[in-house]
């Protein structure tokens, strides 16, 4: 939220939206009042809650200013996620693109909401596979995220949603054999095979040895029993995602 001393009041900041929403403005109207509404609500990207043409009962512009001035960030207490990023930085010099070969094409730094119709309402993403808006998420509960947060995988083209692991650490050990933008594949081999293996016949050289230093990293585990684990990881969280009611 702006510090600014001629802040706008939430009666202004609602005018400004309904005006936005009446589809009169220029273009350069919609800009300056889209950053008037940003720079007075605590919300990183405001846009996200009223660009919502696909919800059969779209919220109004009260409710949605009051959603952006209610916001409170997300709480991270994970320092896997931080050490993540930073095996990402010292493998490529700060490259943002560097785990892209696995499927992680960029690691969010800032946590909120993906903004996709079919994403749940109490999720955040923290990274995308790079492929048609798959991402992957935090199951969000008391407005925290720490070493107890499952994590989803989103494919909005599908509309599907997948529990892939109860927290980081088993998310990236579920990922550890095919990579993260193929990661159901690991679901095709038998759960007998529990060594550190790597599918070697769809990953290339790159991807190998990238998925290789990531084991050897965090002493990443497979699964045992993954099959069964996977089942029993959708029976325990899926029922908690908050989805949007889409139109068929």
């Amino acid at each position: 939220m702006s510090n600014n001393p001629s802040q706008l009041d939430r009666k202004a900041l609602v005018e400004r939206l309904e005006r936005m929403l009446s589809g009169e403005l220029t273009d350069d109207q919609i800009r300056q009042y889209g950053s008037d509404i940003d720079n007075n609500t605590p919300h990183p990207d405001v846009s996200m809650l009223f660009s919502a043409p696909w919800l059969p009962n779209p919220p109004s512009a009260e409710a949605i200013i009051d959603e952006a001035l209610a916001y409170e960030p997300v709480q991270v207490d994970l320092p896997l996620l931080t050490e993540l990023k930073a095996f990402r930085d010292r493998i490529a010099e700060h490259d943002q693109n560097a785990l892209m070969p696995i499927g992680f094409s960029y690691l969010l730094e800032e946590l909120y909401w993906s903004g996709y119709p079919c994403s749940p309402r109490n999720s955040v993403a923290f990274a995308s596979t790079g492929g048609d808006g798959d991402h992957y998420s935090f199951l969000v509960a008391g407005n925290r995220i720490d070493e107890n947060t499952p994590v989803i995988l989103t494919w909005p083209a599908e509309g599907d949603h997948y529990i892939v692991g109860a927290n980081l650490r088993e998310f990236l050990c579920f990922g550890m054999h095919c990579g993260y933008n193929q990661l159901l594949n690991v679901l095709e081999f038998p759960d007998s095979a529990c060594d550190r293996w790597i599918d070697q016949r769809n990953l290339d050289q790159e991807q190998q040895e990238l998925l290789r230093k990531l084991t050897a990293e965090f002493d990443l585990e497979p699964w045992a029993n993954r099959t069964a684990r996977f089942e029993e990881l959708q029976e325990l969280y899926l029922p908690q995602l908050e989805v949007y009611e889409l139109d068929e």
